[in-house]
């Protein structure tokens, strides 16, 4: 076969392809209709309706198309009479769904001409014309049933009449401004808009834009501009929605305050806006009758009504547009950070996967610690200007941070200046420069150890074999006792357990909040520590050997932490020889307490067997007798008091604990408590309320035979006095 003749056929065959594509396109298949014998209109498709007409007597014939795109099957409904404008696609979807499912509640069958007008069919009440491929479905609707069953209703070309529901009705019976689109930029998409420009009425202005991806104020003043802000404002503009029109159109723009308006947005759109390049909203004044709505008017469309609240983000000025903020870009967006100062080494961070690599100068990248980049990286984002001054060209600058973007987009530069009164920056080319608040003086300071590793000690806390806390001159020295820690020093006492615990979890790990130095300086206050802390660590296996009287090489060490006193409200802190960094609160809050046992007697109710209750000249002495306690001296207590001093004496803990050799000054209560367990005698001090420096509603109380100071809660006292005042 000739080529030329394969060609011809081959362009005859596409061509009776596209024919009979084109032609079933158009075409009722017999499977649509299988499904659509029981229904009212048994020739309507919704897949396959164009067009819909609607016409009522003395109204406007309302006439909706659907234009679809090659491969668009759905499509988008146009609303072509009485106006041309946009059809409200819910609104027309659910018409159609009302038509597609619609039924016969009752077949009156065949009628005459006079029972056609007793129905309200001749002439018909509402006619619907439905354009259903290459046929045309009709619809006439009329007077109501009376029997409340919905109203009568023909198909075009049948002779019978039935009776429909009258919701039928309702999704047909409708004016134009239903079926009507009232987005108010349905077609431009406000999102994709390139260029901002807000004009008022007394003509100004303020012109936005944006650029790589970031948006600036232009004018009145060049400055970044608060991204949030300016997308809040874009958003309600997609999202503005005419309450009703007023007037397709105006004569008299200036009527409803449109001319001029008080305040017009002029958006140029980017790509994807239908070729549409630029559109406006004009805000007038309060809607007559309806004072919580305004007229608005986009381009040269209709006059409409829309709520005041949802236009109020269009009314912003200067300085609600402007960003305030340091860093204004999101950690996502940053993949390398150049940090460039005078007389110094340029520090460079780049993120490597989930982390970061630390250069500075020439040395090798090393690991960057992440959360120490991200909080910094915070922190700036939270650093705001408290005022914006001239930029000054000749000023020198104090430093630069050079933010890479993940994508091609530049970077963005922030100049600092360092001042008397804190630091100025000045982001990309901006007219002035940011006053930062006085209290973010130290964001850039100490940046050659802000984002080394923050993690200053790591340990088991099942290897820390001993523990030695130094406060001020008094120095408290642990051991562990298998699963139990002893207080050795100041006195021989158990510990508390718990606090032990807590104290060792915070250096498992300990954490800094921020480097600061290498070395400790005189502000550090670390050569007179408030607190230093050596814990000797010891692998559980070593230990154990030890205690089995084995002799093994040493493989433990003891590290040694010093926290500095309180300066500015906080605390600076080094572990060993490493570098000085602000302590976590934490570390001084587990440490600054003793370890002491908090439990006055560590007993059980059911070992006690005496207690002997002497307050001042009054005294009462309790004895067991089998499961009860009587006197033995001195009046007896009721029965609730007594077992209320019982329990109290069982459970009694400090709420806190001090080291005092000294005996209480002034002890208005002293029990002597007989117990079946070792010791089997203890005496409890009791002292006064209002003790200098004792915690709020806590009374001081003593053992004889230990140098503690315990501060008991006031309740408890009561109860050890068998309730008496103190």
């Amino acid at each position: 076969m000739k080529p030329r003749t394969v060609v011809l056929l081959g362009a005859v065959a596409a061509g009776l392809f596209a024919f009979i594509w084109f032609w079933e396109r158009h075409q009722i298949s017999t499977s649509e209709l299988s499904s659509r014998h029981e229904r009212l209109l048994r020739r309507f498709v919704r897949a396959r309706c164009d067009q819909v007409q609607i016409e009522v007597p003395g109204r406007p014939r309302i006439v909706l198309e659907r234009e679809r795109a090659e491969e668009d099957e759905l499509g988008d409904w146009k609303l072509v009479e009485p106006v041309r404008a946009h059809a409200d696609e819910d609104a027309v979807d659910t018409l159609l769904g009302a038509v597609e499912w619609a039924d016969a509640r009752r077949n009156v069958g065949l009628v005459d001409e006079a029972q056609l007008r007793r129905f309200g069919l001749h002439p018909p009440r509402l006619v619907a014309r439905f354009r259903v491929g290459r046929e045309t479905v009709e619809l006439h609707l009329g007077g109501e049933e009376p029997r409340g069953a919905g109203v009568y209703a023909r198909v075009g070309g049948e002779p019978e009449v039935r009776v429909v529901g009258s919701d039928l009705l309702e999704s047909l019976d409708r004016d134009a401004t239903a079926l009507r689109s009232k987005e108010l930029f349905g077609d431009f998409g406000a999102w994709g808009a390139e260029r901002v420009r807000l004009v008022r009425s007394g003509g100004a202005q303020i012109a936005l834009g944006r650029r790589d991806g970031t948006w600036w104020l232009e004018a009145p003043v060049r400055s970044v501009a608060a991204t949030s802000t300016v997308e809040g404002m874009l958003r309600a503009l997609d999202e503005l929605r005419a309450a009703r029109f007023v007037e397709e159109r105006p004569q008299q723009p200036a009527r409803y305050g449109l001319e001029p308006p008080a305040l017009e947005v002029q958006l140029q759109g980017g790509e994807g806006n239908e070729g549409r390049r630029s559109a406006s909203l004009r805000l007038g004044g309060p809607c007559e009758g309806h004072a919580e709505e305004r007229y608005a008017r986009r381009d040269e469309g209709p006059v409409v009504c829309v709520r005041a609240s949802a236009v109020t983000a269009l009314e912003r000025d200067v300085e609600a547009l402007r960003d305030r903020r340091l860093l204004v870009l999101a950690d996502d967006e940053i993949e390398r950070v150049e940090i460039e100062r005078s007389g110094a080494p340029r520090i460079e961070l780049r993120r490597e996967g989930s982390g970061w690599k630390l250069r500075s100068g020439e040395a090798e990248p090393r690991e960057a610690d992440a959360e120490a980049v991200e909080a910094w990286f915070e922190a700036l984002r939270r650093s705001t200007a408290s005022a914006f001054v001239p930029a000054t060209p000749s000023e020198p600058v104090t430093l630069t941070l050079k933010l890479h973007r993940v994508d091609e987009r530049p970077a963005l530069a922030v100049a600092l200046v360092r001042r008397t009164d804190g630091w100025s920056a000045r982001r990309g080319d901006e007219a002035e420069w940011m006053q930062l608040q006085p209290s973010e003086r130290e964001l850039f300071d100490a940046l050659d150890w802000r984002f080394v590793p923050h993690r200053m000690l790591e340990l088991r806390t099942d290897e820390a074999r001993a523990l030695r806390v130094t406060r001020g001159t008094v120095t408290e020295r642990l051991e562990r006792d298998g699963e139990l820690w002893r207080l050795l020093e100041p006195v021989s006492v158990a510990a508390e357990r718990v606090a032990v615990a807590d104290a060792l979890q915070t250096l498992s790990p300990l954490r800094a909040e921020r480097v600061v130095a290498g070395t400790p300086r005189a502000e550090h206050g670390l050569q007179a520590p408030a607190l230093e802390i050596a814990v000797e660590v010891r692998p559980p296996s070593e230990a154990a050997s030890n205690a089995s009287g084995q002799s093994a090489p040493s493989s433990g060490r003891t590290h040694v932490i010093r926290v500095g006193p309180l300066v500015e409200g906080r605390r600076f802190a080094r572990v060993d020889e490493g570098p000085v960094f602000v302590a976590p609160s934490l570390l001084y809050e587990r440490f600054a307490e003793p370890f002491v046992n908090r439990s006055l007697l560590a007993t059980s109710s059911s070992a006690l067997e005496s207690v002997r209750i002497e307050q001042g000249h009054r005294v009462v002495e309790l004895v067991r007798d089998a499961e009860r306690w009587i006197a033995r001296a001195g009046p007896a207590p009721d029965e609730s008091a007594t077992r209320r001093l019982v329990d109290t004496l069982a459970s009694l803990r400090a709420r806190t604990v001090r080291f005092e050799r000294l005996a209480l000054r002034a002890v208005s209560l002293r029990l002597r408590v007989r117990r079946t367990e070792e010791p089997r005698e203890m005496v409890l001090l009791v002292g006064t309320t209002g003790a200098a420096g004792a915690p709020p509603d806590t009374v001081p109380a003593a053992r004889e035979d230990l140098p503690l100071l315990f501060f008991i809660e006031r309740a408890d006292a009561q109860a050890l006095a068998l309730g008496s005042a103190r």
